[in-house]
This record gives C-alpha cells, sequence and structure tokens, in this order.
C-alpha cells in the first residue's frame, strides 16, 4: 500500500509540471496545480505517517521489519532515513509558511500611513506618500492594495484604473493562497531538474489570470494594462511583468484550450478519486496500528 501511496503523491505533483506545458487557461492550470500540490502533499504526509508507524511497531512488539514491508519498506535503516527526510521537510514547509506570513505583516499599509484611499469593486486602495513607484497586492484579514503616488504620476488615468484592477484581482480572487502552495511546492520539489522553471511558469500563470480579470472584468483595454505593467516593470515596480504575456493573458480560449482544461481536471479529478481511496486505507492501518499500542 505505501507504495500505491507514493505513486500517487508523485503523481499528484507532477501535475504543475504537465499543467504549465499545456494549452489551458490561467484559471483552469493554476486551479489544478494548486489542487494537485496540496492533494499531493496531503497523500506524502500520509506516506510519512506510515514510514512513523513502522518504527513504533518493530520497536513496541518486537516484530519482523518483513512483515511490516507493506507499511514501509526499507527496513530499520529505510525508516530512519524517512524519519529524517519527513522532518526537515516539514520544517522547511512550516519556515516557509511563517516567511510568508512574516513578509505579508510587513508589506501591509495602515489606513493611518496613507495620504488618501478609495474604494475599487469592494477593495479598499491605500496611497502611500512616496517618490517610490510601487504597486503590490495585500491579503489576509486586512486586504488592500497599495500604490505609491510616485507611480500615480507616471501613469495616466486609464493606466491607472488597469494597473489597480490587475492588482485588486490578486486579493478578491485569493490568488495569496495559490502562491503560497507554489511556494511550498518549490521548497519541496525545488531540488528536481526544472521545477525551478515550472514554480515560475505557475506564478505568471496567476499574474495572467489577474490580467484577464482586470480586462474582463473592469473593461479595462489590454493597451492601458500592458502599457502600465511595462512602465511599472521598467521604475522597477514590485511586479516585473512583460508585455508579451499580458497580450496573451487577455485572449479568450479557443476550442483547442478548452479540450485540454477539461482533459486535465479529468486528470487531476481520477488521481484525486484514487488517492482519497488509498489515504482511507492507509488511515485504517495507522489506526488499527495506534490501537495495538495501547
Amino acid at each position: 500500500m505505501s507504495l500505491l501511496v507514493a505513486a500517487l503523491a508523485v503523481s499528484l505533483l507532477t501535475i504543475p509540471a504537465v499543467a504549465v506545458r499545456g494549452q489551458v487557461s490561467p484559471r483552469v492550470r493554476t486551479w489544478t496545480s494548486t489542487t494537485s500540490i496540496v492533494a499531493g502533499l496531503a497523500v506524502l504526509s500520509v506516506l510519512l505517517l506510515l514510514s512513523a508507524a513502522a518504527p513504533l511497531v518493530f520497536v513496541h512488539e518486537r516484530t519482523n521489519p518483513a512483515q511490516l514491508a507493506h507499511l514501509a519498506p526499507g527496513g530499520p535503516l529505510g525508516w530512519s532515513i524517512g524519519a529524517a527526510l519527513a522532518g526537515l521537510t516539514m520544517a522547511r514547509i512550516a519556515r516557509t509558511i511563517g516567511r510568508t506570513r512574516q513578509r505579508r505583516r510587513e508589506a501591509a499599509v495602515p489606513n493611518w500611513a496613507a495620504s488618501h484611499w478609495f474604494n475599487h469593486r469592494g477593495i479598499e486602495v491605500r496611497c502611500i506618500p512616496t517618490a517610490s513607484p510601487m504597486a503590490f497586492a495585500v491579503p489576509g484579514r486586512d486586504p488592500h492594495v497599495v500604490v505609491s503616488e510616485g507611480l500615480l504620476s507616471r501613469l495616466t488615468e486609464h493606466q491607472v484604473n488597469a494597473l489597480i484592477a490587475h492588482e485588486a484581482a490578486h486579493v478578491r480572487l485569493r490568488h495569496d493562497r495559490h502562491l503560497l502552495a507554489q511556494l511550498v511546492y518549490l521548497q519541496v520539489c525545488g531540488w528536481l531538474p526544472g521545477m525551478a522553471w515550472v514554480a515560475s511558469a505557475l506564478h505568471t500563470s496567476v499574474e495572467q489570470w489577474a490580467d484577464s480579470d482586470a480586462v474582463h472584468g473592469n473593461d479595462a483595454r489590454p493597451s492601458h494594462l500592458c502599457t502600465a505593467i511595462r512602465l511599472a516593470s521598467e521604475l522597477s515596480c514590485r511586479h516585473g511583468l512583460g508585455v508579451s504575456r499580458s497580450e496573451l493573458a487577455v485572449r479568450d480560449p479557443d476550442a483547442t484550450s478548452k479540450r485540454h482544461g477539461a482533459a486535465l481536471i479529468g486528470l487531476v479529478g481520477s488521481l484525486l478519486a484514487a488517492s482519497l481511496m488509498a489515504v482511507s486505507h492507509s488511515i485504517t492501518e495507522i489506526g488499527i496500528i495506534a490501537a495495538s499500542l495501547h
């Protein structure tokens, strides 16, 4: 059973690499990647629990290691290595989440620090009195968009509206959750060849999704958004995004994109169903083992 759980975890964590190469919409690519990452890490956690359960039974019951191979192969040496890797992985995940939350708190701008603020489709936009050009979204309990007066003075009214619509989309669509999952994914799988490129492509998908929402949901012209992003990038804005990326993002999905998206969703759904069955069986085994130790 442990080999099946491991195969399902690897398959789910491979989905993002498949998604970034498919001709699918940024929204579908982001959602399927995030879902597979979270599910893959959950299945991996169950696998680590199985590895931890084996040495407990071995020590408590003095069982032959061969009889525990269905839980975690490798014997005592393999279990020790697995436990060390599990501890290291969990520590890196916890550190990544903690640092992300800390950076979010540091980036937040309280109302009293803003020169003025206004509302954009239910999202508060706070302007800060600094000449440094910057614009970014702050999620969390007090979600808002921060934009500097230095950037506002360099853009036209249409360009400002397009850029704010892009940043507000990040807050409204809760893109911080997808970005956090992708960051954890990079921490866990970043040592594999090509994973850094996959993580970068997934980040671009999130930005493309915000572009699409800004254009289709706010009636912003693609040309205004492209120009605003290009100027913001040139001014060392927080999000360095390219014009070609925005032009690609605002296109309506064609028939091929929809077919590929449906196939990708079906693949992820099948893996999730198989993982649920395998995890349920594994949790039952862990429960039986825990009961035997009492």
